[in-house]
């Protein structure tokens, strides 16, 4: 009984060792509730290179823009390219390969951004005025607008989370993947 305990034992440390290992090392996933996850931490560190502005593009200069009509690609995390490893794969990188050099196609996107911050950042870009203004918005943009007039989601993002749940790759794993079946709801009812 005891050596079957102990093999049993062993097995189960193994495979939750393994688990954890997989979830730590190999397993970066950016289809989770984003930055909330250690998966989304992972998938951060490992896809996301930010310039000296603080977003996901080129960094550019004033010589670089220098007679070429300037694009601003403005939104949120669509914009900035979540899930997308490879930059040269968002829009307005694929944008600015289709109009070529004499545009210069700047990616103002910035996750978890509302329309708020981003005309600020139309506003406050320090190395050119935008020609054209490409304005990036999906359905999830409203939040801000919703809750300045008093709609609540039904569901909020847990701010205190079970210490085991932030230590443990495949426990938050686990918290995040049985958590997020109620995130988003509509809010209110509505």
């Amino acid at each position: 009984v005891a050596a079957g305990l102990l093999v049993t034992w062993l097995t189960l440390g193994m495979l939750i060792g393994g688990a954890e290992a997989y979830f730590h090392f190999v397993y970066a996933a950016s289809d989770t509730p984003m930055q909330w996850t250690l998966a989304g931490k992972n998938w951060i560190a490992r896809f996301m290179r930010f310039n000296s502005l603080g977003y996901r593009d080129y960094d550019w200069t004033a010589a670089d823009l220098e007679d070429k009509t300037i694009v601003f690609a403005v939104g949120d995390s669509f914009t900035e390219g979540w899930g997308i490893e490879d930059p040269a794969d968002r829009f307005p990188d694929r944008l600015q390969s289709m109009l070529g050099e004499e545009y210069a196609v700047i990616n103002l996107g910035k996750g978890g951004s509302s329309t708020l911050h981003q005309t600020q950042a139309v506003m406050d870009y320090p190395l050119a005025k935008p020609d054209i203004i490409l304005w990036q918005y999906l359905l999830n943009d409203i939040d801000v607008a919703a809750i300045s007039n008093g709609y609540t989601w039904d569901s909020p993002i847990p701010m205190q989370r079970p210490a085991l749940v932030e230590e443990s790759y495949l426990a938050n794993f686990i918290y995040w993947r049985i958590f997020r079946q109620g995130m988003f709801n509509s809010p209110q009812g509505i």
